[in-house]
């Protein structure tokens, strides 16, 4: 049996707010580089990714924003040994205050 190992991922996206700045709906188009490692093997996937959410700003500072989507793998990578799907999903929960 193999052993996974820490990795890493980096995102970058720009969230178009469709209503009101902060605040409700966005579409957020970006892209990511994801790295893993599975016994002595190392993946990396990197290509663009698209994400819908919803962001909430209370009146304390606090604020939530939740987005799921989908990204494609650009990379020439085999992703295991029984698929070889491009089209991964992802998603993210952010919390976050306002002074």
């Amino acid at each position: 049996m193999g052993t996974w190992s820490p990795g890493y991922e980096l995102g970058l996206g720009v969230p178009i707010y469709l209503r009101r700045t902060y605040s409700g709906p966005f579409l957020e188009p970006g892209v990511i580089v994801r790295q893993i490692s599975y016994s002595h093997d190392s993946s990396t996937v990197y290509g663009p990714q698209v994400l819908i959410g919803w962001q909430w700003m209370f009146d304390s500072g606090l604020n939530v924003a939740v987005a799921v989507g989908a990204g494609r793998d650009w990379s020439t990578h085999q992703v295991d040994d029984y698929s070889d799907e491009k089209v991964f999903a992802n998603g993210y929960l952010r919390f976050g205050y306002a002074f």
